[in-house]
């Protein structure tokens, strides 16, 4: 059972003013036991639309704003529509925040993973927070602490993504309740958290990259590993691209692991302008799978509303999911939709001209494509 939290928003702040309008931007200070806590909610949210929750965890010795103004993830949390949440580690004996991540970093004991846990719970408890889309990032310390909430809170985060982290060395540590997409970030050239693993004198020891990355695998129950050539451009100090993707096929659903190999890159490499839309872009498609049947889907329609929209109408047998949302593509782009009654439907104004692809991406079973062709 989760501890009781005294969550608490400043009085002053009306967050949800009318029903279906979104908010002004802000930050929005929560307490829950260990002093105020920031969540900023985008200036689209509304407490109608499930929206996906982002957590960032710093590194040792560092704090969430310190993070923040390092990886910039606000713009993006306005831009594309998540609520994005920054905890603050407890002291330790030398004034220094930390995370409780693994037996190799860092701090004295605390539940951590506990406390990240409810303040998840609590937040959704006050915002409408997509079930389906709870993601954890981490640097150094808050990359242990990442693939830490990945064991511990697999039922309710859907991916981490840890940059300059690494997981237990001893597998046997992580007993994730389920399926969890996972992904490690990391540098070739990393001084501290090394790239090909080691130990911080007798007892702090930590698995290599690789490693990390094939524990997540057995643990999701992925066949083989493809690598890929340089193909993301993550670093501003090392010219042009300079990463390596690795990733596991044939997952369970609602898991997977890759590894991005910054060739060259340090423990706190220095970011590319394209370093944080990337990290987001992964973690929002990497949703946990929709417990919508295939049997419960009768429709997919689509149409098009001269000078006006492309509408998309998925249909149900029931209005069991309330609420819950699907996953649509249209032409390439995702559009997280919400089920209302027996119906999950989006009208995309502006795009009512020319031929279109509709494309249920999940419920991933029933994944089927419909063309569609709206005059000139």
């Amino acid at each position: 059972m989760l501890p009781k939290l005294d969550l608490r928003c400043v009085a002053a702040i009306a967050l949800l003013a009318t029903a279906g309008t979104g908010v002004a931007q802000q930050n929005v200070p929560v307490f829950a036991g260990r002093g105020p806590v920031t969540l900023h909610v985008p200036p689209q949210y509304s407490p109608q639309n499930p929206t996906p929750l982002v957590v960032i965890i710093h590194g040792y010795g560092s704090n969430a704003d310190m993070l923040e103004r390092y990886i910039q993830f606000t713009p993006l949390s306005d831009e594309q529509d998540f609520l994005l949440f920054f905890p603050n580690g407890l002291f330790d004996q030398l004034d220094n925040r930390y995370w409780n991540g693994t037996d190799a970093c860092c701090g004295p004991d605390s539940d951590d993973s506990g406390y990240l846990r409810a303040l998840i719970a609590n937040i959704s408890g006050k915002f409408n927070v997509d079930a389906r889309r709870i993601f954890v990032f981490g640097h150094s310390n808050g990359g242990y602490m990442a693939h830490r909430m990945g064991c511990d809170t697999a039922d309710i985060i859907a991916a981490f993504a840890s940059l300059s982290g690494a997981t237990w060395l001893d597998q046997s540590n992580c007993v994730p309740a389920g399926p969890v997409h996972a992904l490690e970030i990391h540098g070739t050239e990393d001084d501290h958290v090394y790239y090909d693993g080691g130990c911080w004198g007798d007892d702090h020891c930590f698995p290599s990259a690789q490693e990390t990355t094939q524990d997540w695998a057995s643990l999701n129950h992925c066949g083989t590993a493809e690598t890929s050539p340089l193909l993301l451009d993550l670093t501003a100090d090392i010219d042009g691209l300079d990463t390596v993707k690795t990733n596991y096929n044939g997952c369970d659903a609602g898991g997977s692991a890759a590894l991005w190999t910054i060739v060259g890159g340090r423990h706190h490499p220095e970011l590319s302008d394209s370093f944080s839309d990337t990290v987001i872009r992964y973690l929002l498609s990497h949703p946990k799978p929709s417990d919508i049947a295939c049997e419960e889907i009768v429709s997919l329609r689509t149409g098009c509303e001269v000078n006006t929209s492309l509408g998309v109408d998925l249909g149900l047998s029931s209005s069991d999911h309330d609420g819950t949302t699907v996953d649509i593509e249209v032409d390439g782009t995702l559009k997280i939709v919400t089920v209302r009654g027996s119906h999950a439907k989006v009208l995309l104004p502006g795009q009512w001209r020319g031929d279109h692809t509709v494309r249920l991406v999940e419920p991933n079973a029933c994944r089927a494509d419909v063309k569609v062709a709206c005059g000139q």
